[in-house]
């Protein structure tokens, strides 16, 4: 059986976002940053343990999820829109459109939001605060049930779908597809030209067509929004 995605919310006040010498186009106003951070979780539901009786049990493994790419945008929003709640859940589902979020999201996620962001309207409208600096993010586990491939295929496939909005210089999945994966030597001093640390076999590569190798999660972050190699500008199809 398929495991559910699962969507988290947490928001707070941070005065570090905030920026410097702009007037909001409202007399009290929030400025929001909304960010859509996604992971994807491998699980292998078809492995078998045995107990010190000899007997055997299904068991269900887990990787460690794999961050696949995090979307933001910051704007100034009007304050009183979070008062009501139709205006608070407009602006809700219009987030959720404008980044592509198609998993189910609970009830609760919507009326958390809504009980904080009213509760932090209501607040600065108490102390006359002009404006309130706050972080909206949204954390998307889905899961992925392992089968040959899943690392190589289903991770890149997923990134380039949740990336396709934020960028149009990617690279698509199929191209990733045929990019090498080489296998450094233990005792090499090879740097990795992004993260700059040594390529020495504990952590993935991957050769572009140029030859450049990478750290792989170093190269698909890069290539999320690049169409090109960081050395050369190698143009990937």
């Amino acid at each position: 059986m398929p495991l559910l995605p699962y969507v988290e919310l947490y928001i707070r006040e941070d005065t570090s976002i905030l920026p410097a010498n702009q007037t909001p186009p409202w007399p009290k106003a929030f400025f929001i940053k909304f960010s859509v951070n996604r992971f994807v979780n491998i699980y292998h539901s078809e492995g078998l343990i045995q107990n010190y009786d000899g007997e055997t049990a299904n068991f269900c493994l887990c990787f460690h999820p794999v961050e696949v790419g995090s979307l933001y945008n910051t704007f100034y929003h009007p304050m009183q829109d979070f008062i009501s709640r139709d205006g608070a859940a407009e602006f809700f589902n219009d987030m959720l459109d404008t980044f592509e979020v198609k998993v189910s999201v609970n009830q609760s996620i919507f009326d958390n939001f809504f009980s904080k962001m009213s509760s932090m309207a209501y607040n600065a409208r108490a102390y006359d605060r002009k404006i309130v600096p706050v972080i909206v993010e949204i954390k998307v586990d889905v899961w992925e049930e392992f089968h040959p491939g899943s690392f190589e295929f289903c991770i890149p496939n997923y990134v380039d779908e949740i990336m396709r909005k934020g960028s149009v210089n990617c690279v698509c999945h199929s191209s990733l597809q045929v990019l090498k994966r080489p296998k450094p030597d233990s005792s090499s001093k090879e740097q990795c030209p992004i993260c700059l640390a040594i390529m020495d076999g504990e952590q993935e590569a991957l050769q572009l067509p140029c030859s450049h190798i990478y750290h792989c999660d170093c190269i698909l972050t890069w290539l999320r929004n690049n169409s090109s190699c960081p050395l050369c500008r190698y143009h990937i199809e």
